[in-house]
C-alpha cells in the first residue's frame, strides 16, 4: 500500500488496528513523518530508502511512503457471506459486476464512500482489491465494507428477502441494440432525471456493470428498475466510473432538477 493520502486514510480507518509488516520511507521525508509512524507502530521496522529503491517496490507515485503487509492482513474483501451482511445492512448498497480495471474500480469506490454507500459487493469477475485500487480511490475504499457477491442469482434473491430493490444501470446504446430482449421486458425504465419514482434510497441496491459489456443478462433479469443516463452528444456511452457517479448523485439528491 502506498501514497500519502492512502496511508493517511488507512490510519483513520478501522484497519489501522492491523500494523504493516514493514514501513518503507523515502529517506528525505521530514523526521516528523518517521516519528509519527514509529509512535503508531513501535514494533514495525522502518526502512529509509532512496527514490530508486522505492520505485522498485511499487509504482512511481508512492510519494515516499510504502506499507508492506503480510498477505493475510492486507485490507481487502470482508469474509462475511452476502446473506449474513444483507440481513442487517443499511442501504444504499452497491453491486459491481465485471469492473476489471483497477482505476475504474477505485474511482467508483471513492464516489460510493462519499455518497454514503457503506457496503459494496463485487462479482467474481471484478478486479481484486489491491494497492492500485486503494490508490485509485485515494484511500476511500478503506472506509467501506467490501464483500464478494457470490452467486449472482442467490445474491439477488437475498437482497429481495432483506427488503431491497435492485436498480441496474444500462447504457442507452444497449437499449437501442436490444429493446425487445427478454431481460428488459416488464422492467421499469427510468432516465437519470426521473429517479423520484424509485423507492427510498436506503432500500436500494445499485448495480453497475463493465463499460464494455454492461451488466450481465442474469443481472438485468433480476432488476426491479433499469436506470439510464440520457446523452446529448455524439458519444454513445460513458466511462463506468462516471456513469456510476452520476447515478449515485441522482439517487442521493433526486429532488434536485
Amino acid at each position: 500500500m502506498y501514497g500519502r493520502r492512502v496511508i493517511e486514510e488507512y490510519l483513520r480507518s478501522p484497519h489501522a488496528a492491523i500494523k504493516p509488516a514493514r514501513i518503507r520511507l523515502l529517506a528525505s521525508l521530514p523526521e516528523a513523518v518517521r516519528k509519527r509512524l514509529g509512535d503508531w507502530a513501535p514494533k514495525t521496522p522502518i526502512d529509509l530508502l532512496d527514490a530508486r529503491q522505492l520505485d522498485e517496490l511499487c509504482e512511481k507515485n508512492h510519494q515516499g511512503i510504502v506499507f508492506q503487509f503480510e498477505a493475510h492482513s492486507f485490507p481487502g474483501l470482508q469474509a462475511k457471506k452476502p446473506a449474513e451482511v444483507l440481513s442487517t445492512a443499511k442501504g444504499p448498497l452497491l453491486l459491481l459486476d465485471r469492473i476489471q480495471d483497477a482505476g475504474n474500480l477505485g474511482a467508483i469506490l471513492r464516489t460510493a464512500e462519499v455518497y454514503g454507500f457503506r457496503s459494496v459487493f463485487l462479482s467474481h469477475q471484478c478486479a481484486p482489491i489491491s494497492a492500485a485500487v486503494h490508490r485509485a480511490s485515494s484511500g476511500a475504499s478503506l472506509h467501506l465494507q467490501i464483500y464478494q457477491s457470490g452467486n449472482l442469482q442467490q445474491f439477488c434473491k437475498s437482497t429481495r428477502k432483506a427488503g431491497f430493490w435492485l436498480c441496474g444501470a444500462i447504457a442507452p446504446s444497449d437499449l437501442e441494440r436490444k429493446p425487445n430482449s427478454g431481460q428488459l421486458a416488464n422492467r421499469t425504465l427510468l432516465q437519470h432525471d426521473q429517479l423520484q419514482a424509485l423507492p427510498p434510497t436506503d432500500q436500494i441496491v445499485l448495480l453497475i456493470g463493465s463499460e464494455g459489456e454492461g451488466l450481465r443478462d442474469l443481472a438485468l433479469r433480476n432488476c426491479d428498475f433499469l436506470l439510464t443516463i440520457q446523452l446529448s452528444g455524439q458519444t454513445t456511452s460513458l466511462n463506468a466510473a462516471v456513469a456510476a457517479g452520476i447515478l449515485m448523485d441522482r439517487l442521493r439528491f433526486r429532488s434536485l432538477p
